[in-house]
């Protein structure tokens, strides 16, 4: 009686230990939520590709007068354009991959895209952009390449001539959730704008933070609002025309949900543009003590053909403002404009 009831004793204690732990597996194999291991995951990728045709009533922003001179040819030295309106055609293609980085599924791709100018190819030029998203952060480093922005007066010459520049543009948005419904994005962005000679004093570098909250008003409506901070830096010297400003971007948004593939977002952003220049009024006219007020118009409609394939149309309204109290009519930039765009667009997912 003894010696069993020592062996029941025995066993009863081995029933409450844990199991042996199996081996280590070998290095590089990830754990599993029970304790288990396996091989990470696969690379993953996928391809994307799509089209935008784009009108644009104002290509390069000019203001009344100067587009009744360029349509009536009575300054052919101020304009290389041949007409102030023009449709673009702009497909684009985007592959990315799905890793693991450090310990968490990531995408990290690469988007090209140009824009093909039907009427005005002077304006044509590329775009490409890098990013990496991870959880809730998003990076991106977007190249613009050999874009030009119209006629300036030559400081060398006197005569206008072509500018062109290269813009490089490193942003990054921070997703923070802040309850069930209300969401907040943080972003930080540097702009690097670098003109072709013999603009380059129109060189500049642009550091833009900025926060958007949006809330769930219902499982149909979403409401957001944005605030962006732009402080440019131009490198030009005293005497140089100075582009430097500040300016206050505040956008309220709405977007709208019908139904399961469609939504319907629109915003109306106004911006207040101080210039900055410490030039006198006699050197830089077009830049001392002068505002801008704009105001940019969405209206945006998406639908979801499919998992696959999807359509949007946008419609964007701009318009420019300027208080130039040196003296209004001192600068070739672009002043106060107005500009209609309508973009058609189609997204293929392989």
């Amino acid at each position: 009686m003894t010696l069993a009831l020592m062996m029941a004793f025995l066993a009863a204690q081995n029933a409450g230990q844990d199991p042996v732990p199996p081996p280590e597996s070998p290095e590089g194999v990830r754990p599993t939520v029970d304790g288990a291991k396996k091989p990470p995951e696969p690379l993953k990728w996928r391809f994307r590709g799509g089209l935008e045709t784009i009108y644009d009533s104002n290509v390069v922003r000019l203001d009344d007068e100067d587009i009744e001179q360029l349509e009536d040819g009575s300054r052919p030295e101020k304009f290389r354009l041949e007409e102030p309106d023009d449709f673009i055609v702009a497909p684009w293609a985007e592959a990315a991959a799905r890793f693991d980085l450090f310990g968490e599924r990531a995408w990290g791709g690469l988007r090209i895209q140009p824009y093909l100018y039907m009427t005005n190819g002077v304006m044509n030029y590329e775009e490409f952009t890098l990013f990496l998203k991870r959880g809730a952060l998003t990076l991106e480093y977007e190249y613009e390449h050999d874009r030009y922005k119209r006629e300036y007066r030559s400081l060398d010459t006197g005569l206008f001539d072509s500018a062109f520049y290269d813009e490089h543009t490193i942003e990054g948005d921070l997703d923070v959730p802040a309850g069930e419904a209300v969401r907040f994005e943080f972003s930080a962005a540097i702009e690097l704008r670098d003109y072709k000679s013999p603009f380059n004093h129109r060189d500049h570098v642009a550091f833009i933070p900025g926060v958007r909250v949006e809330t769930d008003v219902a499982e149909w409506l979403e409401a957001g609002l944005a605030y962006v901070l732009e402080v440019r830096n131009a490198f030009a010297r005293s005497g140089q025309p100075d582009t430097s400003y500040v300016a206050h971007i505040l956008e309220p948004q709405l977007e709208w949900k019908p139904a399961a593939q469609w939504s319907i977002r629109t915003s109306y952003a106004f911006e207040l543009r101080e210039y900055t220049t410490d030039n006198s009024e006699a050197v830089d006219p077009g830049h001392r003590d002068r505002e801008d007020l704009r105001r940019y118009w969405r209206l945006r409609a998406t639908w979801e053909l499919s998992a696959s394939v999807s359509l949007d149309g946008e419609y964007r309204r701009s318009d420019s403002d300027s208080d130039l109290p040196a003296d209004p009519g001192a600068t070739a930039e672009e002043t106060s404009w107005t500009r209609d765009e309508v973009v058609l667009g189609v997204t293929v997912e392989f």
